[in-house]
């Protein structure tokens, strides 16, 4: 097909381009000025170059399979004190996360991060406690920052994991991450956050003292934290769509035959970052990351 001939279907595609732009615009409601740059990052993000996938990265999912273990025989789970005590319900006694920390951790695993929030004390505490002191130098466990509007103002307390796991007096402590992810005016997550503090999600003025994210955590707990950025944040560069990292479930770990079919007896997570967290829509654990994000699924 000739420039010519190629013109109208430039144009027709242009058109409609920019009327899916504009209908966005007006569909979010928001200050044209502001959103179109926005959105332009937001195209930039879906077109632009990728990063690429980390073959030191590994998660682990809280997926409907681990809670559920309806794929299990019976005598698998009687077999295993791990999954007896998953079967009993959602949320799991902490002698489940103690067990997985012993287990990566006897792998050789680098750094656990358990992308999970213990703000309770619950059954199990003391044998997860222990294996937090025992691991303290491979392990990360977090907290969050709670936002609230009273008055007319905004605050911003920490939500720290309870002091069965994590003493008040151990903070801070290089076992200790924050999981925020902080939105940008639209409530769209399009930034990565090395460190917080409460004016940063609070917007306003209080105590200054900073807190690292998990992944400037995870680079301190490998040596490296002359790799964690100098700016409280940047934007994200992402890598693939759902699935582009390798992830497994976390009931994997205590049925003997896949322990040993899937994880080459725990050789496969020798040296590597694995991160422990829920997977699925029953967690509700979900940020919208991109508002076009679909327009890339048109071309």
């Amino acid at each position: 097909m000739d420039f010519q001939n190629r013109r109208p279907v430039q144009l027709a595609a242009l058109c409609t381009l920019s009327a899916l732009f504009l209908g966005l615009l007006q569909y979010a409601n928001f200050n044209p000025l502001t959103k179109t740059e926005a959105y332009l990052a937001d195209l930039r993000t879906v077109f632009g170059r990728k990063t690429p996938a980390s073959t030191a990265i590994v998660f682990l999912t809280i997926d409907q399979a681990s809670v559920q273990l309806d794929q299990l025989f019976p005598e698998e789970i009687t077999a295993s004190p791990e999954l007896s005590a998953m079967k009993k319900g959602w949320p799991w006694s902490r002698q489940v996360y103690a067990a997985l920390l012993d287990r990566l951790s006897g792998a050789s695993a680098k750094v656990v991060l358990f992308d999970l929030i213990f703000p309770t004390s619950a059954a199990g505490d003391d044998a997860f406690r222990a294996a937090l002191d025992r691991h303290r130098d491979q392990v990360i466990i977090c907290g969050n920052f709670q936002k609230a509007e009273a008055g007319g103002a905004s605050t911003a307390t920490l939500s720290l994991p309870c002091p069965t796991l994590l003493p008040r007096d151990e903070v801070p402590d290089s076992r200790l991450a924050f999981a925020n992810f902080l939105p940008d005016a639209d409530g769209v997550v399009r930034r990565a956050h090395y460190r917080f503090s409460l004016r940063d999600v609070s917007g306003i003025h209080s105590d200054q003292a900073s807190y690292e994210s998990p992944s400037a955590a995870a680079l301190r707990k490998l040596h490296r934290s002359d790799l964690i950025p100098k700016t409280n944040s940047a934007p994200f560069r992402y890598t693939g769509p759902p699935g582009t990292f390798p992830s497994h479930s976390v009931y994997e770990l205590f049925v003997p035959s896949l322990w040993k079919a899937n994880f080459a007896d725990g050789g496969f997570f020798k040296d590597k970052i694995v991160v422990i967290g829920p997977s699925g829509s029953w967690s509700h654990d979900e940020h919208t990351t991109l508002l076009v994000c679909w327009v890339g699924l048109i071309f």
